[in-house]
């Protein structure tokens, strides 16, 4: 068994109570070890690479209709799916282990920009109230509004 890249590579994640259930009716059908582990092999031991692909993770694809993906790409699934459900940039970078946002807007700005147009149109709200916000129609598209310089001529 390998150990994590880093201390903050072993973390807590929040589940859906759903799938906490699932989890441990699997564990208790799997074989006990020292380990503990929830998807062990035969003996109780991690399981290797190429076994957790090719009777894991390719069989459940192909039962399920989906195309071939590597683990990286359920990543970054779950990371844009996060994005696309509200979840703030902190939070999902905490959530994927990054060092810090910043990293994580590297990776996924892509996903963000329009997400912004209703906290545009929250910010509207704020300014002018509901009833002017509700007249005007929303936020759908980006305008480059030019700052004059904080230069003095």
């Amino acid at each position: 068994m390998t150990l994590p890249k880093s201390r903050n590579s072993t973390r807590r994640i929040d589940l859906p109570e759903h799938l906490v259930s699932e989890l441990k009716r699997w564990k208790l059908r799997c074989p006990k070890s020292e380990l503990d582990l929830v998807f062990p092999n035969e003996s109780g031991r991690p399981l290797s690479h190429s076994n957790l692909l090719s009777r894991g993770l390719y069989p459940a694809l192909r039962r399920a209709g989906l195309r071939r993906v590597r683990f990286h790409d359920l990543r970054h699934s779950y990371a844009s799916m996060m994005f696309a459900s509200g979840a703030d940039v902190v939070r999902v970078s905490r959530l994927l282990g990054h060092a810090s946002p910043t990293v994580t807007l590297n990776v996924y700005a892509h996903q963000l920009p329009t997400q912004h147009y209703a906290s545009v149109d929250g910010l509207a709200r704020l300014v002018y109230g509901d009833s002017e916000v509700a007249k005007a129609k929303p936020a759908t598209d980006s305008v480059v509004v030019p700052f004059p310089s904080a230069k003095t001529p």
